[in-house]
């Protein structure tokens, strides 16, 4: 499921896909998920989602925390 979540980010931030509402329910859920594993990424994901629902994909800020999740829940 994380997975599936950071590919829709991935996908909305370069604008393969996806809609803002969809970006951003992704980040939302994405950090309650790794909260309730006590994984990592929990604040990140937040922070995008905060990032995302008030500005554009293309903030500086949007790339790096997107990549920052993928590594915490992998590739594959």
């Amino acid at each position: 499921m994380a997975r599936s979540r950071v590919l829709v980010l991935e996908q909305y931030v370069q604008g393969v896909a996806g809609s803002q509402e969809d970006a951003v329910q992704a980040a939302h859920r994405l950090s309650g998920a790794l909260g309730s594993f006590a994984r990592g990424g929990s604040d990140e994901a937040a922070r995008l989602e905060r990032l995302l629902a008030d500005g554009p994909r293309d903030a500086p800020e949007v790339a790096p925390l997107v990549q920052a999740l993928r590594a915490v829940v992998g590739t594959s």
